[in-house]
């Protein structure tokens, strides 16, 4: 994450880190309407693809940490991409 929130620094930008709770329902349409930010970085899609791939398409500019599913309408980055 420090190198992270290096770039971002670099380019202008914050970082701030905040925890929600993925066993609470409705937790990617609070996200998506408690975001005061340019962007989120979500860290893992749990079981929440469905609603990711629905607050990618509302428009919620994000990139997740995970594995590339098919037919997603948001970024995915894993350990295996360089």
């Amino acid at each position: 994450l420090a190198l992270l929130a290096e770039e971002l620094t670099g380019r202008g930008y914050s970082m701030l880190l905040s925890k929600l709770d993925r066993h609470q329902d409705g937790w990617v349409e609070q996200l998506a309407r408690g975001s005061r930010s340019d962007g989120v970085i979500v860290l893992g899609q749990s079981s929440e693809h469905a609603a990711l791939d629905e607050a990618a398409r509302d428009g919620l500019p994000m990139a997740v940490w995970g594995s590339r599913i098919d037919g997603q309408s948001y970024i995915s980055v894993g350990s295996d991409n360089f």
